[in-house]
């Protein structure tokens, strides 16, 4: 029966050890808590890879699972339809606007066999846990604020007597300290080239009111 597979930080972390300290394989399973046949089936898949440490060592998680797992399936067993390129179809819907359900259709359009939309999604939901979803920063407060805009924004009637619809961008900003972010309408105005368009008149919520 094939192994199951290892969360991508067990893989990076065996393939360190092994390779960058020279650790032995039972010594690994013991440390990471996993199988010694699980550290020897990733230490394979290594191999026929390719790769080469520290070549492995530079890869995001995504590319160091595509790598290892090229050609088969998020779980064990072998596949009868045509698997996604889970690891391209995540960075995918990245992009604004795409959704799980354009990308099926898009798979289900090359492979007509494939797997059901809620297969696809289930199967999406499984790779999705074997990547790391922290970043570690360090803050001091009050030192930063994170902005960005939200969505398309929204329309917002300018004049009741015409009806003139305008859109409007929202607008999110929050300290890496605070649950509560500031948010305000943001409507463009004419301004000269060169200069940054002009806000509308902010109103900030009560979490950040003194």
């Amino acid at each position: 029966m094939p192994a199951e597979r290892v969360p991508m930080r067990d893989a990076r972390e065996i393939i360190c050890l092994k390779f960058s300290a020279g650790v032995a394989t039972r010594e690994i399973a013991r440390r990471l808590g996993i199988a010694p046949s699980t550290v020897r089936e990733t230490l394979k898949r290594l191999s026929m890879s390719g790769l080469s440490w520290p070549a492995a060592e530079g890869l995001s998680e995504a590319e160091l699972e595509a790598a290892l797992y090229a050609g088969r399936g998020s779980k064990r067993g072998h596949r009868l339809r045509a698997e996604p390129d889970w690891p391209a179809i995540h960075r995918e819907l990245k992009r604004k606007h795409v959704t799980l359900q354009i990308v099926w259709d898009e798979y289900i359009a090359a492979h007509p066999g494939g797997y059901s939309y809620s297969r696809f999604c289930e199967l999406y939901r499984g790779f999705e846990k074997t990547l790391s979803p922290t970043m570690r920063q360090t803050h001091a407060a009050g030192e930063r604020l994170f902005v960005d805009y939200a969505g398309d924004g929204v329309p917002v009637v300018i004049d009741r007597l015409t009806g003139e619809v305008r859109m409007a961008q929202i607008f999110v900003a929050c300290s890496p300290r605070r649950a509560s972010p500031l948010r305000t309408r943001v409507g463009r105005r004419r301004c000269r080239i060169g200069s940054p368009p002009t806000s509308a008149r902010s109103r900030p919520s009560a979490a950040f009111r003194n």
